[in-house]
């Protein structure tokens, strides 16, 4: 498990375990953007009552995410959701941009009428401490989309009043009960893998690096459909995060770049019928065909990422998987 200055993801998890029942709320704020500029963090004013709520509801959510065992976040991982996963808070682009932790030193505008209206919403965060812990903060992330506000969601509002239903004109906004991300520790623990992704800013990490993947190894192929391949591989968060996992193979040897021709992936193909790539043309005008269809879209990836071929082709020994029986050049 990965060390953050003498704390681990299971050591920090325990540790926020053990201090929430003594957790002080600190300070609550949204996220909110307005058009395609970049979002802004404001401070959220709440009552007293409103504010023990959300710490209530928070200390439930640590309680839950503690209960389950940590697994290291990996873009290349298909992980179902309800899986607890973490990655270092030092990784995550949104978080240094919002610099929750250091608010205390800046003045932060507060979330007035005129932003509400004006804004889309895209994040609530809470923040708490406890004594402890005393150098520690504590940060919970809702995702909160814009329809939260009842004024956006295309309902007509009814509040009882003195025995009738009135209009409801007043704004009124809903906030989730679950938390999708708990920050404490160096640390970011969330269950959500394709949310996390999309609202901390890991997606156009990922599509900004599948196109650089692409180019460098894959473009160069001789492939029958190679423009809609890339434009699959980076917008399909699947293909992305398997895209990822063909550059750490990359990174780990670089002798699988050079390795990896058109020749000796044709060959590889020749020699291991079950691995069903489809190929045209005779000869040297030989190349593999890309279709879009569910069914066959990942079968040139799959090829690029299976650890026979990695193994065959920089000629690693071959540790024995579902793949079939080694390929002998």
């Amino acid at each position: 498990m990965t060390d953050n200055g003498g704390l681990t993801a299971e050591g920090a998890l325990e540790l926020l375990k053990n201090i929430a029942p003594s957790l002080v709320s600190r300070a609550t704020f949204v996220v909110a953007q307005q058009g395609n500029s970049l979002p802004d963090l404001f401070r959220l004013p709440l009552t007293e009552a409103l504010r023990n709520e959300f710490l209530r509801v928070d200390i439930d959510n640590v309680n839950a995410f503690s209960d389950k065992v940590p697994m290291e976040y990996m873009s290349s991982r298909v992980i179902p959701d309800g899986h607890l996963m973490w990655t270092l808070a030092s990784g995550v682009q949104l978080l240094s941009t919002l610099d929750i932790e250091d608010d205390s030193k800046r003045a932060i505008p507060v979330y007035d009428t005129q932003i509400l209206t004006s804004r889309n919403l895209k994040m609530t965060i809470t923040t708490s401490a406890s004594d402890l812990a005393p150098k520690q903060v504590v940060t919970f992330y809702r995702i909160t989309r814009n329809t939260a506000r009842l004024a956006k969601a295309r309902r007509v509002a009814g509040i009882l009043r003195n025995g009738a239903f009135d209009k409801l004109d007043d704004e009124v906004v809903l906030f989730n009960n679950e938390v999708d991300a708990i920050s404490f520790g160096g640390f970011i623990f969330f269950l959500k893998k394709g949310v996390f992704e999309r609202s901390f800013g890991f997606v156009e990490g990922l599509k900004r690096q599948a196109g650089a993947t692409f180019d460098e190894v894959i473009g160069p192929l001789a492939i029958d459909g190679s423009d809609e391949l890339r434009r699959a591989v980076t917008s399909d968060i699947n293909m992305m995060a398997k895209m990822a996992s063909i550059k750490r193979k990359l990174d780990a040897n670089l002798s699988y770049a050079k390795a990896m021709t058109m020749d000796n992936l044709l060959a590889f193909v020749d020699a291991n019928p079950h691995i069903d790539v489809e190929v045209v043309g005779e000869g040297a005008d030989r190349s593999f065909v890309f279709r879009t269809a569910p069914s066959s879209r990942y079968k040139i990836l799959k090829l690029l990422d299976d650890d026979f071929l990695t193994s065959e082709l920089t000629e690693l020994d071959y540790l024995v998987d579902s793949k079939g029986d080694p390929f002998n050049v």
